[in-house]
């Protein structure tokens, strides 16, 4: 329902309305072949003051765009006639949905979330702090604080500080006070002195820059735990939890809030915070200790050390960077022109035209549909299809290293600053499974093995990058989860298991063995082993057999977690992570095995994110503990990497390897983790 809310479909179809009022009698009104009129609608609405309005069609949709109804719609969905006097607007795209939708409105008016707050919103009381803000600093400094900020620009170095608000409990009763144009300076020496309740710390951190990690809760991060399916955003999580009201639908549409009068700028931010103490207490009530535990080792002060990662920035070799362009531009121009005397002029970036060249003009077969119902032209398709035809093999490099070109050297090229610098942004919380991403630019598309790696190099004259990531990372944490004893007696005895399962499955070559390994651990099907990685069924089905026969324990780990997310809708990690699969519970056989599959992979997945993010920590720590100059500077796949003067080079790597293989003292892993440590000029290998 809730996507029905937040989405709705334009199609043309009939006007249907179906009004409910809060006693729950039913009215309804169609208009078929007439325009329906908007002042008569408001009318209505503003005499039966329903709970739920339901529509169907464009042009029951389109009736909120013009005339009265225009100022009161906002963007999620609520007519606003005033404080708690609201009405939610449903959307269906057809008629049968809108019947299915009809019937289903008593469950609706009993059981959805957002009804609550609809009926009856906490509207919290912000005022402005008229004495000095020290004293306002000094009242809160060692108490339990929500603390926001209001500024012109999402930037620090572009912007300004507008207004900063304050929310606390004095005798159970909420205060929150607002101040103008306060120092950041001041704001600094007070994040420090006591525990703090924010909404996404990594931009408060930016505004304020306190000079060392402490005791702060994040609820958007916080969020990410109670439920990692639902949108993090604070306007999304009070009308959800916190029966919060809508008060950003009442700021003008100015252009930024630099334009914006201070006392209405004050006043939103009081909400900010008054909401974000209120999701806090909401969160604490439903976080168990072991998510309250890994936030506050792992989480929350990771956030802080992004910031620190990003504030840093990772320098970049403009020679080499340059070079590598050219190069690819040669090779692309020649690549292009070889391409165009064999096949035409085609742009090898475009699905149709290359759809139309593989399937319609060189009468290939179809091997593989895309979810949109066409013919696949991916990467894995087209190599395929090469077995056919060798003279497709040159798209592939074409595709390959115009994608190259366009994408990561490209926004490399231009992220770099005037210094020779670039500061990508870390994305904690984005991710289900609480891996991290990237953004401007997006880091996480630099290859592992790729060429674009030559390009980072060191700020310290003749500095260093020590680079590290984890060995057989994958293999490590699923023993880990399922105290698999053959995969911890060959790591012990420091044997590869890769070539352990070649020879007792009798494979061709150890590159199968790894494949088995990685892909059966993350709990594939036979027919998704032979579909991954081109073998028959059958024997898909025989390895897979024989591997579960050498690894019971995974075995029985692996019918744990389905039976798992069958009865409790989610699973948890070694650390207390949880991943919730709602499709568990739906009766389409489809969906549950989907969420089988989801289920049997999220240890492995969430795992690794929670210990290289733990490493990341302990490693900030050790480096501040030993008071060096080496900066970590990037944190992509399963790999970290420091930029450390030359001298300090020797004392990093003893770092890391302490770091990485222990990132949660106290902690005993089943199986000991091992690391891959490189020093050079670059990261490249």
């Amino acid at each position: 329902m809730e996507k029905l809310l937040l989405q709705p479909s334009l199609e043309k179809l009939n006007i249907w309305w179906d009004l409910v009022e809060r006693k729950g009698r039913h009215v309804g009104l169609e208009e078929e072949g007439r325009k329906a009129n908007p002042d008569r609608l408001l009318y209505t609405l503003s005499k039966i003051r329903p709970k739920v309005l339901l529509l169907c069609g464009e042009e029951a949709w389109n009736l909120f765009k013009v005339g009265p109804l225009k100022k009161l719609i906002n963007d999620v969905g609520i007519i606003n006639f005033s404080p708690g006097r609201d009405v939610w607007v449903l959307h269906a795209p057809c008629l049968a949905e809108a019947a299915e939708m009809h019937r289903l409105l008593p469950q609706v008016e009993a059981s959805f979330d957002r009804a609550v707050s609809v009926c009856n919103p906490h509207v919290p009381k912000v005022k402005k702090w008229v004495r000095p803000i020290e004293e306002l600093l000094e009242k809160t400094a060692k108490i339990l604080t929500a603390y926001d900020l209001e500024t012109t620009s999402l930037d620090p170095r572009k912007g300004r500080i507008l207004t900063a608000s304050f929310t606390w409990r004095e005798e159970k009763k909420l205060l929150t006070y607002w101040v103008e144009n306060p120092k950041q300076s001041d704001l600094k020496r007070w994040w420090v002195k006591g525990p703090r309740i924010v909404h996404n710390a990594k931009f408060e951190l930016s505004w304020t820059k306190p000079i060392k990690i402490t005791d702060y809760h994040d609820t958007f991060l916080r969020a990410g735990l109670v439920d990692e399916n639902e949108s993090h955003r604070l306007e999304d999580q009070l009308l959800r939890y916190c029966r919060g009201y809508p008060y950003w639908s009442s700021l003008p549409d100015y252009g930024d809030f630099s334009d914006v009068p201070l006392h209405v700028v004050g006043t939103y931010n009081g909400f900010d915070t008054a909401y974000t103490y209120l999701l806090y207490e909401y969160q604490e009530g439903v976080l168990d200790d072991r998510e309250k535990s890994l936030l506050g080792d792992v989480i929350n002060p990771l956030s802080f050390v992004l910031w620190k990662m990003e504030e840093a920035g990772v320098k970049i070799n403009g020679g080499k960077l340059k070079k590598l362009c050219q190069e690819m531009d040669e090779e692309i121009k020649t690549g292009n022109d070889f391409l165009r005397k064999k096949f035409g002029d085609i742009n090898w970036s475009s699905p149709k035209q290359v759809r139309k060249l593989l399937y319609e003009e060189m009468k290939l077969p179809v091997l593989e549909m895309t979810k949109g119902g066409e013919p696949s032209t991916s990467k894995e398709t087209i190599e395929r299809l090469s077995k056919r035809r060798k003279s497709l093999l040159p798209i592939i490099r074409i595709r390959e290293i115009t994608s190259i070109r366009n994408g990561i050297l490209s926004a490399l090229e231009e992220k770099t600053d005037g210094n020779g610098y670039i500061h990508t942004t870390f994305n904690q919380g984005f991710v289900a499974t609480g891996r991290l991403s990237s953004s401007n630019p997006n880091l996480q598309n630099i290859r592992r093995e790729g060429a674009e790696k030559s390009c980072f190099t060191s700020r310290f004259p003749g500095g260093r990058l020590v680079a590290a990531d984890y060995e057989q990372f994958e293999l490590r944490i699923c023993a880990a989860h399922s105290k698999d004893r053959m995969f911890r007696k060959l790591i012990l005895e420091g044997q590869d298991p890769h070539t352990h399962t070649t020879k007792e499955l009798e494979l061709s070559s150890r590159q199968d063995g790894k494949q088995l390994n990685l892909s059966l651990a993350s709990g594939i099907s036979a027919r998704g082993l032979a579909y991954e990685h081109g073998f028959s069924e059958s024997k898909a089905r025989k390895w897979r057999g024989e591997w579960f026969r050498l690894h019971p324990q995974i075995a029985m780990f692996h019918t744990k977690l389905g039976q798992d997310v069958r009865r409790k809708g989610y699973v948890t990690n070694l650390f207390g992570r949880k991943r919730h699969l709602p499709i568990s519970k739906e009766r389409n056989q489809n969906s549950q095995r989907r969420a089988s599959n989801q289920a049997k992979n999220f240890p492995i997945q969430g795992g690794g994110a929670d210990i290289i993010n733990a490493a990341v920590v302990r490693l900030y720590r050790l480096l501040r503990k030993e008071g060096l100059k080496a900066l970590i500077v990037l944190q992509i796949h399963d790999e970290i990497v420091v930029d450390s003067p030359k001298e300090e080079v020797k004392k990093v790597a003893e770092l890391m390897k302490e770091a990485m293989t222990n990132p949660m003292p106290g902690f005993e892993f089943f199986v000991p983790m091992a690391i891959d440590l490189r020093v050079g000029t670059s990261i490249a290998k």
